[in-house]
């Protein structure tokens, strides 16, 4: 994911990575801030559910991670 924040980026910058399970017929997302960027200068949070550590958060519900999930086709 490329996110814009408060400057432009001569290169894209991965800012967490998104994945999904679908278990017992629901899907479930995760969602993990890449380290580097929680330790960049830069660094933003980018959805209100999604708060600033490492490691993963999870949720069944698509709105808990809204503001991510409109990047998605």
């Amino acid at each position: 994911m490329c996110l814009q924040i408060g400057k432009l980026f001569s290169q894209p910058e991965l800012v967490g990575v998104l994945s999904s399970d679908v278990v017992r017929g629901k899907e479930n997302f995760r969602f993990s801030y890449d380290n580097e960027w929680l330790s960049s200068p830069y660094v933003q949070q980018i959805d209100p559910n999604l708060y600033l550590y490492p490691g993963e958060q999870y949720s069944t519900d698509t709105q808990k991670f809204s503001y991510l999930f409109r990047f998605l086709p």
